[in-house]
């Protein structure tokens, strides 16, 4: 059995390294809009057998059900790391035999970016890392089995990643994707991925919210391009 993990954070934590340019409820906006959108692709994979959200928002929760998730709650708030740990450690007690780890701001991901992660865990013992943009954060794994290794989020975790796979006695394997490359973290994020499009609910939400409008009105003024 494959199952994906994917842990939202709360209310005012949503996307601080962005409210240089968006307002609270923009940024809630944003996070609520781009977690629909990766909840409903994963939902479309039918190689995901068990599908695990775990957050302690009551909006986010509402958002399981339609997508086919089950909500393991956070009463308190523990950070994403130890939300995703507790989460893999929970499906390896279950019998899962590999587990996808997504974060909720991949607006660009597709069935196809998920699939290819999946065919590259391969036999168990294995870890897949896809790591960001800039090579540093991990934006997606896979392991085999889910409990392999600890995890560990941030700039530098790609790396972290790759010595704790290797401590564990595996090779892991790195998938380069640039719709798993691109979360949103910052005005830089933002902007490549107004430049890429956006469609479902995000693009919706950047169209009605105006904020494609100011971020494009900004680079004409500024320079700045996506």
């Amino acid at each position: 059995m494959i199952a994906v993990v994917v842990p939202i954070k709360a209310g005012a934590q949503v996307k601080s390294r962005l409210s240089d340019i968006l307002s609270p409820e923009e940024r809630r906006g944003l996070g609520l809009a781009m977690a629909a959108d990766v909840l409903a692709t994963l939902g479309k994979v039918s190689a995901l057998q068990r599908h695990l959200l775990v957050t302690g928002d009551a909006e986010a929760t509402a958002l399981a059900g339609s997508a086919g998730f089950t909500v393991m709650p956070e009463p308190e708030p523990v950070g994403y790391r130890s939300a995703a740990q507790a989460a893999m450690a929970q499906l390896a007690a279950e019998g899962v035999t590999a587990a996808l780890c997504l974060p909720a701001d991949l607006p660009l991901l597709t069935v196809g970016d998920v699939e290819a992660l999946i065919a590259a865990i391969g036999e168990a013992p294995a870890a897949v890392l896809a790591p960001s943009r800039d090579e540093g954060g991990t934006n997606a794994l896979a392991l085999a089995p889910p409990d392999l290794m600890s995890l560990r989020f941030g700039p530098d975790s790609f790396h972290l990643h790759e010595r704790q796979a290797r401590a564990a006695g595996v090779r892991p394997s790195v998938l380069r994707r640039p719709n798993l490359a691109l979360d949103i973290d910052t005005g830089d994020d933002l902007r490549a991925l107004i430049a890429q499009g956006p469609t479902g609910r995000t693009g919706d939400y950047l169209e009605q919210s105006g904020i494609i409008r100011r971020i494009e009105n900004y680079g004409a003024r500024t320079g700045i391009s996506g």
